[in-house]
């Protein structure tokens, strides 16, 4: 066991290119390019990444804790948000590695003040095996379910929906708006790479901001590619579906031309400002085969999502104790960074 550095890329590309991708009506395979430690570290501004090695010195385990400064309870705190936990084949049956990992991923990470992962819904055997707990394991506390919403927009919005570019500190100045606001696991910083291009605004017909986003292209560093489809996808994978408005399914094996939406905001967390500003920012982005964005059950967004076509997938949202008695998240609105999953 060791952590990985800069250099690592190839040894970690070999590890996500061994992931089938997850069972279910679309198996999708999440991949990092041929760099994925320089990928897991765009997500945040700190990544810590223990390897696991076999008797010839073979990278054949991983696991990755990114971290960046978010809202705890009302306050500014180090989050590390813990993903890429992943096992070559011939030894994904050896629980015993697992705990090494997390030993190791404690040890370097001091300066977090609480750790956070989601696991897919559909993923029963992960969540039976870290929700219950074990000697050398973190604790596993459920937060709540958190859904992956998956939409494209096909037709022009009303003419009461005017969405321009904008900039980031529009957004701030959005967010301190909101009731939620400082919502629990919001960033307090913008990802690294945004700039005010990337910024979408809804605005009434003076020019103020109502709400807005930004639109996160991670494609740099992180692809979604379809493994296959099963069940009725696999007959909607060969029709044009996007012309009835939902979501261009890609191709098997090519990547999906898609982006997260981020810094999500809108004045007083009114439902349908997001909905008309989604719909606004899914026309404009059009050509591609569809958006991101995430809501946590209970949100006041999670309205707005109701009323497009979109394709869903569920995870449950943990926050993760390697101190017993810990503290973790107040009772309250939670926002997750969708591009983080």
């Amino acid at each position: 066991m060791e952590l990985a550095t800069p250099a690592s890329g190839p040894e970690l590309e070999a590890i996500y290119d061994s992931d089938d991708g997850f069972d279910g009506d679309i198996a999708v395979r999440f991949l990092r390019g041929t760099d994925p430690y320089a990928s897991l570290l765009a997500e945040g501004d700190a990544v810590v990444v223990p390897v696991l090695r076999d008797a010839a010195g073979r990278a054949v385990g991983m696991g990755a804790c990114v971290a960046r400064t978010a809202w705890v309870n009302g306050e500014q705190k180090r989050v590390g948000y813990l993903t890429g936990m992943k096992l070559m084949p011939e030894v994904r049956r050896s629980f015993r590695l697992i705990p090494q990992v997390y030993e190791l991923i404690a040890a370097h990470t001091r300066d977090v003040d609480l750790f956070v992962t989601t696991i897919l819904t559909s993923n029963s055997a992960a969540r039976r095996m870290l929700e219950r707990q074990r000697p050398g394991m973190p604790e596993y506390r459920m937060v709540g379910s958190y859904t992956t919403h998956i939409f494209r927009v096909h037709t022009p919005p009303g003419p009461g929906i005017r969405v321009t570019g904008g900039t980031l500190a529009e957004l701030s100045e959005l967010a301190t708006s909101t009731a939620s606001w400082p919502a629990n696991l919001a960033p307090v910083f913008p990802p690294a790479g945004l700039t005010d291009a990337d910024v979408r605004i809804l605005r009434d017909r003076t020019g103020r901001p109502l709400a807005g986003c930004a639109v996160w292209d991670q494609r740099a560093h992180k692809q979604y590619v379809v493994a296959r489809y099963a069940g009725p996808y696999a007959r909607m994978s060969r029709l044009p579906v996007h012309w009835i408005g939902y979501p261009r399914l890609p191709r098997v094996g090519i990547p999906a031309n898609d982006a997260a939406i981020t810094l999500l905001a809108a004045r007083d967390d009114d439902p349908d400002l997001v909905f008309r500003l989604l719909r606004g920012v899914g026309w404009k982005e059009r050509r591609r085969d569809f958006l991101l964005a995430g809501t946590i059950e209970g949100h006041p967004y999670a309205d707005a999502y109701a009323r497009l076509r979109t394709i869903e997938y569920g995870s449950i949202l943990y926050t993760v104790h390697f101190t017993p008695g810990s503290p973790g998240l107040d009772p309250g609105p939670v926002t997750l960074d969708v591009g983080l999953l």
